[in-house]
């Protein structure tokens, strides 16, 4: 076999040997912003981490590209976006030894620099690119045998830096491929709900234990969140405590639930009012109960006149029931879960 076609028949094994494995990167081309806030103000996409300095802004999504946009402020401070691709149940059995493609594609607006990277906690790999214009970025990264973690970022100290991300994809292989479907499997974020087990699956983490903070393995989910049941110690995220609760779907501005307006956090949340995620405590609504009965017997008094003992125009009061400590339906224990892989 000549040299020409053994690099054809290696390229095509590569391809092959490529097509077979997953996309490392969730919303890769961010189409998942559980935060989004108005139809203008996009914020930070689901699973990715964002920090411009002091500073609270200088992220946005541009709906006529499909791109995340970027901008610095006029200072020192690092602008970084990035994703812990390595968040998944024993990722090390996956990634350890293996070359790791991704590909980045991005658009400079305002002159400066920017480093492409793959960190795995021992050894870092950056490409640093500048000059206005699209640019596709490749990054061919062997996770060592050590590794602690496996990150991708976008980074700049450049000052009045802009630039839009428009995909990030990465797999293992010589090739990264964009179409492959994501090792991460439905939504993160997602309640799933379980009768046969008080177990929670290895990609999934209870809501039916008291109120804990995430820890930095769970930075995919942390964004998502982004403190809606509060904040730790630490400034992650809490897991709502959803023990003994039902569910009701969000009013929405309906009419169905009349005291939405009225809503209460859950936990150390601040979301009230007709959001999601609020609770709404016992209640009762005020009624009467008629009385069901007869007054067609009349007694005797004896030397008086015959009267009516009961008149069903009065009203009764429910009774408590002493046996019991709330009002319920008919129900089942469930284990609810959140989605974090």
């Amino acid at each position: 076999m000549n040299d020409e076609k053994s690099i054809i028949f290696q390229d095509v094994n590569q391809l092959i040997y490529s097509s077979f494995q997953k996309n490392l990167v969730y919303n890769y081309n961010f189409k998942y912003f559980s935060n989004k806030r108005s139809e203008n103000e996009f914020g930070i996409p689901d699973a990715w981490i964002f920090s411009n300095g002091n500073e609270k802004n200088g992220i946005n999504f541009d709906t006529k590209t499909n791109s995340v946009i970027l901008e610095k402020k006029d200072n020192k401070d690092l602008l970084f976006f990035r994703q812990a691709i390595h968040e998944f149940p024993r990722w090390e059995e996956l990634l350890i030894n293996k070359i790791v493609t991704a590909n980045v594609f991005l658009e400079i607006i305002n002159e400066g620099e920017i480093s492409f990277s793959i960190d795995d906690g021992i050894d870092k790999l950056s490409i640093i690119k500048s000059g206005i214009g699209i640019h596709e970025l490749s990054l061919q990264f062997k996770v060592n045998q050590n590794a602690k973690k496996l990150i991708l970022s976008l980074d700049t100290f450049s000052p009045l830096m802009k630039f839009s991300v428009k995909k990030v994809y990465a797999n293992i292989g010589l090739i990264a491929i964009e179409e492959l479907s994501c090792i991460i499997e439905g939504i993160i974020g997602s309640r799933h709900q379980y009768i046969a087990t008080e177990n929670p699956p290895a990609e999934e983490l209870s809501l039916c234990n008291p109120s804990t903070e995430l820890d930095e393995n769970y930075s995919r989910l942390d964004s998502v969140l982004q403190g809606r049941f509060g904040y730790g110690r630490n400034n992650r995220s809490l897991l709502p405590d959803f023990r003994g609760y039902f569910s009701r779907a969000w009013n929405h501005n309906s009419d169905i639930d009349p005291d939405a307006e009225n809503r209460q956090p859950l936990g150390k949340s601040t979301v009230s009012g007709d959001k999601v995620s609020t609770i709404e405590f016992d209640a009762f609504k005020k009624h009467d109960h008629g009385l069901n009965f007869s007054t067609d017997r009349l007694f005797n008094t004896g030397d008086k006149l015959n009267i009516a003992t009961i008149d069903n125009s009065m009203k009764s009061k429910t009774m408590t029931e002493s046996e019991c400590a709330e009002t319920r339906p008919k129900n089942i224990a469930e284990l609810y879960t959140i989605k974090w892989a």
